[in-house]
């Protein structure tokens, strides 16, 4: 990091719909301003789209911050760009999600599947182990959207009376999620409950449901503060604290201290939990008061090896072989 200048770290979002990834760039800001760093959000104007995010990171191969930390919409598309700004000396970190080939200094994720075979086994557990369900999976480009089916159907496989009878793609997002359970609420009149792949599509499912007069058992995953308040007032029976702010926050940490010259782990794998009504209260704080995790954490969490560090690559590049 050059002294006397303030490095500028690139923000490059999924969308600003989703509660959780406005959470991260809230906690993203309260990080940048601990660490007297500038930083600069930005997110395609459609959510999710991955044209439009292509085009934010090739803006910023052509006018290169200090780095750029990035929640992914794809997990290859983006290579191109990705490309440009490893070649221009621009380091990157990734936050909730991966791309391939791995080109990132740090990488803070998590354990998607496991995260929602737990979530999925308390929501078998409220639902008595049997009952027919609906299934609202992620858009199908995100890197979360396959591992979280996945965990759900791990954990459905060891409940044979609990049957699937209606599944569709939510996107992530509460208006596509409303809409199909509405549908699936007209034709099987009798659901007991549906699993949700994140939290603002569980909360389109109890959109649906306030106007009629029937009762579903409801799970989602992120634990944003409208999940947690559904759970503690008993409309869901259960969310999964997917901490996308600590994640954010973590990579940046780690992107401003790799630019200090530091090495950071290459990836970081953060517990999750399970958030019912027993434990709710710890996650009930607003996106603005929850704590983010210190270094210490950081590295506790460490699931790969130490990264070189902006100086080290830099003296690579400059030939400088010295002693």
């Amino acid at each position: 990091m050059n002294r006397g200048r303030t490095p500028t770290v690139a923000l490059v979002g999924k969308n600003d719909v989703n509660p959780a990834f406005r959470g991260a760039v809230a906690a993203a800001e309260r990080t940048a301003r601990r660490l007297g760093v500038r930083l600069t959000p930005a997110v395609p104007r459609t959510p999710d789209d991955v044209d439009e995010q292509l085009a934010l990171l090739r803006n910023l191969v052509a006018e290169p911050p200090s780095a750029v930390l990035l929640v992914p919409a794809h997990t290859r598309r983006l290579e191109p760009a990705l490309a440009a700004l490893a070649e221009a000396g621009v380091p990157t970190a990734l936050a909730v999600g991966r791309t391939t080939p791995q080109r990132a200094v740090l990488t803070v994720g998590s354990d998607d599947r496991a995260m929602s075979r737990d979530l999925a086994q308390a929501f078998c557990t409220a639902l008595g182990g049997r009952g027919r369900i609906g299934i609202l999976d992620g858009n199908a480009l995100s890197a979360k959207a396959r591992p979280r089916a996945n965990g759900f159907h791990d954990t459905l496989a060891e409940y044979p009376d609990v049957r699937v009878v209606s599944r569709g793609d939510g996107a992530f997002l509460r208006a596509p999620a409303r809409s199909l359970t509405a549908r699936s609420l007209d034709a099987v009149p009798d659901l007991d409950g549906n699993l949700a792949a994140n939290d603002f599509m569980a909360m389109g499912v109890l959109d649906a449901l306030s106007t009629r007069e029937h009762a579903l058992t409801v799970a989602g995953i992120n634990a944003t503060p409208a999940g947690v308040a559904a759970v503690r007032a008993g409309h869901l029976v259960a969310t999964a604290a997917f901490d996308a702010p600590g994640m954010v926050a973590a990579a940046l940490e780690g992107l401003v201290r790799h630019l200090g010259g530091e090495p950071v782990p290459s990836e970081v794998v953060p517990p999750t939990c399970t958030v019912t009504r027993a434990n709710a209260a710890r996650w009930s704080a607003g996106y603005e008061n929850r704590v983010l995790p210190g270094w210490a954490t950081i590295l506790a969490h460490a699931t790969a090896p130490a990264m070189s560090s902006a100086t080290d690559n830099r003296t690579r590049r400059t030939g400088d072989r010295s002693s």
